[in-house]
């Protein structure tokens, strides 16, 4: 049974539900996210990590396995914004490489159902990406799961796509991709 607190949205009974297909997603991953992985130990000092730990009780948390968490953003820039963190501590994706991949793509995934499935937001109303440092309110790698309308107009130029601040999922999935088809291991960097 999953722990999940999705406001309004669902019963605990109807998401514990909607989610089991979640929790097999991202085992199914597991096997593959190798020895990159492991960027980095828990840092004491890492709010993330200690979200990850459990050690911030007065987190909202929405879901989590064995790899990842996704709890409530703090400071929502929409109507719903959700994070997702592996539970290793990576820096941000500045670090990422095209070994990454599988993790990334097992980010979007579980990210995809979350907003998708069990919140049932419409495709055309999602956002889901990547803060780029130095525009990052956390140095722990943080996947924005955004479910739209914005809270204020202005809020979405800090998730625009194409800035320096922001990158999208698609995109930077794309750019490790080419880095691996390149034979190119250095870390991602804006295009």
């Amino acid at each position: 049974m999953l722990s999940l607190n999705l406001g309004n949205h669902y019963t605990k009974f109807q998401v514990d539900k909607e989610f089991q297909n979640v929790s097999s997603l991202s085992s199914r991953h597991q096997h593959q996210l190798g020895p990159t992985f492991q960027h980095g130990k828990s840092l004491e000092d890492c709010l993330f990590c200690k979200i990850s730990r459990g050690a911030v009780p007065e987190t909202r948390m929405i879901w989590q396995d064995t790899s990842f968490v996704a709890f409530h953003d703090n400071k929502p820039a929409s109507v719903t914004h959700i994070l997702l963190i592996p539970k290793h501590h990576i820096l941000s994706i500045m670090d990422l490489t095209y070994k990454d991949l599988p993790l990334i793509c097992a980010m979007k995934d579980i990210g995809s159902q979350i907003l998708g499935d069990a919140l049932q937001i419409k495709q055309s109303r999602i956002k889901i990406g990547f803060h780029i440092p130095p525009y990052i309110s956390e140095t722990h790698l943080h996947l924005h799961l955004i479910g739209l309308p914005w809270k204020r107009f202005w809020k979405a130029k800090r998730y625009k796509d194409g800035t320096p601040r922001w990158v999208n999922i698609d995109d930077l999935i794309n750019t490790l991709r080419r880095k691996k088809a390149d034979g190119d291991v250095s870390a991602w960097s804006l295009p």
